[in-house]
C-alpha cells in the first residue's frame, strides 16, 4: 500500500521517509 501511495504521490512518500528518518535520528 505504501509503495502505491509513493507512486501516486511521490511528495507524500518523501515526507513519510523524512519523518521516519527524523524519528530514527532521535
Amino acid at each position: 500500500v505504501v509503495l502505491g501511495v509513493v507512486m501516486f504521490r511521490p511528495f507524500v512518500g518523501e515526507v513519510i521517509v523524512g519523518k521516519i528518518k527524523s524519528s530514527d535520528s532521535t
